[in-house]
């Protein structure tokens, strides 16, 4: 007799079996079932899970602190702390994007509390866990199948997800910037779309807006465009949709009408733009950028036949939004309109990129337990289901590599924390084997589901803290560890030698711009991070380029002490416009900078005898008033004043302004801009925890207010007054 789930005939002696057979019933090995059954048990207790991706993520992404925009928005929030301070930056002497959010409102008032370092890391740790959280919600939604889900948050976990061009961009980055809260608004947002929550939807891509503009207008377009189709006749959709293309064409075809309602961006001010960002242009594009882009339309546009009908419409949104961002971003070079090349349209590719990821995956399932449900011919044809059963496996096997290779190994394959550890050949295969092992060790170790709580928890913990509190020491991989070292001296002595209550010096030194800002502190002369927002100000791109002309012998010495990625040497090669060859920097070179009446301080390497104002023995520190007034005075330059062999400890600096209230903020400490810490340091000089770890382990349940503990060192003065 045959069971319920078979039927049989009979015909010329040929009995045909039809049998369901499942991906989790293809496959019979003890390892296999108990993985599957270790997952499926964690999948329904969605806190032990959660905790579980958190600690995934902490341990193959760890926080890198200031490093990339991180330091663009730290900037923005001090610049908020401590009004003024920076008003000679180039960063903000033209304005600058900071307008355009909220996100350093918000921050400002924990960062006058614990401090940026601690602010920035606990913003951090709970930014990523709620863009986890978004990510569950949203894969739960979109795939039934609880395995499935299950895979693709652990990929999400795995990867940084790149997109767009170069990339430079990444949906999940291991440090803090406005685009991390807004992408995990902007996931929730779809995933009430998909439940049919219009007005929750379109809070939550409002409310991504006003933290970063550029990341929500797709998903806010997307909530718009499904609220239409769901509320609207079809045809009352239909003609809406007309006008608004016909509306878009009539603005871009007539430059007059363009140019008065989107701005106008003059070829000056474009082509420094594009030398400085190329990444933002679809023409500089990378080849391999378009096949991520290619592969995600075609993995979209096959895995929404397995969707549900409701889910469709959202889906297709968001391709159509992609597309229209890849053309708008195209037509800004060749209609250059100030929106369509500062609103970088291509940006709602994110969204396109990483829907693929749990799409593709979906795909993989259904391919492969369809591959699976096949008719069983007994005896005669049992080869033939064979072969269709291996086919099919086989193209979910493409299908997974090609994936993987889209999005996962292209986030892995260069991770920041394993640049200088290991060849980068072999990056990609160690997170992944890290990763899978982690997995596999975490829920191999116990079936309890609360010690796997609790051991998820620890692990998250625990690389979080490791990650934030041993780049205290970055010896071992961070280039820029040499100009730390010397950063005492320098605050020194600029501290000793200025003396201006009205302002704050403006200092130059090819370095992490972060110590000028930071560790001095003073206003910035030129450094490439400054130049970020160019596209959003004329005046920044303008004197940016000039500035970066100015001190471009120094920049390309710099590059040659530091070997650099090729791609990233020749980014900023072409920002120059110059190339390796580039002579080293001369005399004559440094006096044409110091001409800059802007300019305060030189903080160079290169020593230049007859005009080194002071020195340690490892930098020289040239003071461009002096430098400016004896060339105008026909006066003999000054020699070497001020060094290391002065034992006497300098003056108290007076009169720092807005700068103190910088320092004291700071803890007055060393600035750890790849890593993103700051080390404190005691009266006598010795590296210490900060004050909060230092506060929690004497059992101090309280925060001390940063700049008032004992372990800070004496605050300066402040306008003359102690």
């Amino acid at each position: 007799m045959p069971g319920k789930d078979e039927k049989t005939s009979s015909g010329n002696d040929l009995t045909v079996e039809i049998s369901s057979v499942t991906m989790n019933d293809s496959i019979n090995s003890p390892f296999w079932n108990r993985l599957k059954d270790s997952l499926n048990y964690v999948c329904q207790r969605e806190v032990c899970f959660f905790l579980f991706l958190n600690a995934l993520r902490s341990s193959v992404h760890p926080y890198l602190g200031f490093f990339g925009d991180a330091k663009i928005y730290a900037l923005q929030v001090m610049n908020r702390v401590t009004p003024g301070f920076l008003d000679r930056d180039l960063f903000f002497a033209y304005g600058s994007q900071d307008n355009y959010s909220v996100f350093s409102i918000l921050l400002a008032p924990l960062v006058s509390t614990v401090g940026l370092t601690w602010s920035f890391f606990l913003v951090y740790v709970a930014g990523t866990a709620f863009l986890i959280f978004a990510e569950m919600r949203l894969v739960r939604c979109l795939i039934p199948n609880r395995l499935a889900g299950n895979v693709t948050l652990i990929l999400l976990a795995m990867t940084t997800l790149p997109y767009a061009g170069w990339g430079v961009l990444h949906v999940q980055e291991p440090f803090l910037t406005a685009r991390l809260p807004a992408i995990a608004l902007t996931l929730l947002g779809i995933e009430q779309l998909l439940r049919s929550r219009f007005a929750v939807a379109l809070v939550l891509m409002l409310l991504a807006a006003v933290l970063h503009p550029l990341m929500a207008i797709g998903g806010l377009l997307v909530a718009v465009g499904a609220m239409c189709i769901a509320k609207l006749p079809r045809k009352v959709v239909l003609s809406i949709a007309s006008t608004v293309a016909l509306t878009v064409a009539a603005v871009l075809l007539c430059q007059p009408l363009g140019t008065l309602l989107l701005g106008y961006v003059d070829p000056e001010w474009y082509a420094i733009a594009r030398r400085r960002s190329p990444f933002s242009y679809p023409s500089a594009w990378w080849p391999h950028n378009w096949y991520q882009i290619a592969f995600s339309l075609a993995v979209v546009a096959v895995a929404t036949r397995y969707l549900d009908r409701r889910f469709t419409t959202v889906i297709r949104l968001v391709v159509l939004v992609a597309l229209a961002g890849v053309a708008g971003s195209c037509l800004g070079e060749t209609y250059p309109y100030a929106l369509l090349l500062q609103g970088n349209p291509h940006r709602a590719l994110w969204l396109l990129q990483f829907l693929a990821v749990p799409l593709g995956v979906l795909l993989l399932f259904r391919i492969w337990e369809n591959g699976t449900s096949a008719v069983r011919l007994q005896p005669a044809d049992e080869a033939h289901w064979q072969w269709r059963s291996g086919l099919a496996r086989l193209t979910a096997t493409v299908v997974l590599v090609c994936l993987m290779d889209a999005f996962v190994f292209r986030g892995l394959g260069d991770p920041f924390w394993l640049r200088c550890l290991v060849p980068r050949w072999c990056n990609g295969f160690l997170v992944v084997a890290g990763g899978t092992l982690l997995v596999i060790g975490l829920w191999f170790a116990t079936k309890n589901t609360r010690k796997r709580c609790l051991l998820a928890a620890a692990v998250w913990v625990g690389a979080s803290a490791a990650t934030f509190f041993i780049q205290n020491d970055p010896s071992r991989w961070d280039p820029l560890v040499r100009d730390r070292r010397e950063l005492d001296f320098v605050r020194r002595f600029v501290g000793e030698h200025w003396q201006d209550q009205q302002r704050d010096p403006v200092v130059y030194w090819p370095t992490d711009e972060t110590l000028v800002w930071f560790g001095i502190p003073a206003n910035s002369f030129f450094s490439e991070i400054q130049t970020a927002g160019m596209i959003y100000s004329r005046g920044t791109a303008i004197e940016g380029q000039r500035r970066a002309l100015l001190v471009r012998s120094f920049e390309v010495e710099n590059m040659r002490a530091f070997a650099q990625d090729g791609w990233f040497r020749n980014w900023f090669l072409g920002f120059y416009q110059t190339d390796m060859d580039e002579p080293p920097p001369t005399r004559q070179n440094l006096i044409d900078l110091c001409k800059e009446e802007q300019l305060d301080f030189v903080v160079l390497r290169q020593r230049f005898e007859d005009l080194v104002a002071g020195t340690n023995g490892a930098v020289f520190i040239y003071d461009c008033r002096s430098i400016r007034a004896r060339e105008v005075a026909g006066m003999a330059l000054p020699q070497p004043a001020w060094g290391h062999r002065r034992s006497q400890p300098p003056r108290p600096r007076r009169g720092a302004g807005s700068a103190e209230r910088v320092a004291n903020l700071a803890e007055s400490t060393v600035w750890h801009s790849h890593p993103g810490l700051l080390r404190t340091r005691s009266k006598s000089g010795t590296p210490t925890a900060p004050p909060a770890v230092l506060t929690f382990l004497t059992g101090i349940t309280r925060i001390t207010p940063t700049g008032q503990d004992r372990f800070s060192p004496p605050s300066r003065t402040v306008g003359g007054r102690p």
